[in-house]
């Protein structure tokens, strides 16, 4: 991946106060937000790596040292940090875009139970002279919590939030909770549909792709979370730049109500919408790596592992 373009007078997405009134400089290099196709499997063969085997040994290779990275971070909660969280053994998403130099990526989630409490994507990319299997490493890693968390990798860098990710709003017009859980689904579904997100890139506006299919569902009747399910928003492609949390909260003798949350997963400006209301916005952070209060992201060079011979 190269590094995306100078933003010097380049109009932008999010206004000042708030509405689409500017476009941000052109991502359409940046691993974060755009992916031009799903092709799990289209990595580039290695020498000596010929054909479909040579191809799945690589993914193979590409899966391990990315859950190998994600499962390295030690993760805590301020009210717990004796009890790191656990993460899910398995991505949510892997996808990969050959036209943006992402040889495979792969989003993360911690807490297996539960609402969850941080994601983090994992890129291997081609960046300035990359040649397999040496990659460039980019890390993306957001906050869904209610309580400020921190993270800390082997290699000694650290991030702890300044505030809690978690930020929750209702969906006061949401329908009447199902009885079923099937039809809980459906519902669900149809409210992730009243949200649309804007993302600029390559000097131009334009609506980043609804994955219908949660790609993570999750309950906590104790918390009173009855339903919850995390929906994902790619540019295109399956590469996740917005995930939404959407639950149905009820609990022990109140009044059920829809509830949501919104995170970024990228560097460009985005503007979210429910129907035609403006409900979440971010601006672009620009090119180099960059903490902010529940997002971070950051690359370091390595090395893509190699699959033995059987």
């Amino acid at each position: 991946m190269m590094a995306p373009e100078s933003s010097h007078g380049a109009r932008r997405l999010v206004g000042p106060k708030g509405r689409a009134s500017h476009i941000v400089p052109r991502l359409a290099a940046c691993a974060f937000f755009v992916s031009t196709a799903f092709r799990v499997g289209s990595l580039p063969a290695e020498p000596g790596a010929k054909g479909v085997d040579g191809q799945e040994k690589r993914q193979s290779a590409a899966l391990k040292a990315m859950k190998a990275r994600a499962d390295a971070a030690t993760v805590t909660c301020e009210k717990g940090p004796d009890r790191p969280l656990k993460l899910v053994a398995e991505p949510l998403l892997h996808y990969s875009d050959r036209e943006n130099n992402i040889l495979n990526g792969g989003l993360w989630i911690w807490g297996d139970s539960g609402r969850p409490q941080a994601f983090l994507k994992t890129e291997a990319h081609l960046w300035n002279g990359d040649e397999p299997p040496r990659v460039t490493w980019v890390y993306c890693f957001v906050s869904t919590a209610g309580d400020r968390i921190d993270a800390a990798w082997p290699s000694g860098r650290r991030f702890k939030t300044s505030e809690p990710g978690l930020k929750l709003e209702a969906i006061h017009d949401g329908p009447k909770p199902a009885e079923a859980k099937p039809a809980r689904l459906a519902q669900l579904k149809e409210l992730a549909r009243r949200f649309s997100v804007r993302v600029g890139n390559a000097g131009a506006d334009h609506k980043m792709r609804f994955l219908p299919t949660p790609v993570h569902r999750y309950a906590d009747p104790q918390a009173g979370i009855q339903e919850g399910a995390v929906f994902a928003f790619a540019a295109t492609g399956t590469n996740p730049g917005v995930v939404l949390l959407l639950e149905l909260y009820q609990p022990k003798g109140a009044e059920a109500k829809w509830q949501y949350s919104l995170s970024r997963l990228g560097i460009g400006e985005v503007a979210v919408q429910l129907d035609e209301r403006v409900v979440y916005e971010q601006a672009y952070t620009g090119i180099y790596p960059v903490k902010k209060p529940t997002w971070m992201w950051f690359f370091e060079k390595g090395m893509l592992p190699e699959e033995k011979e059987e």
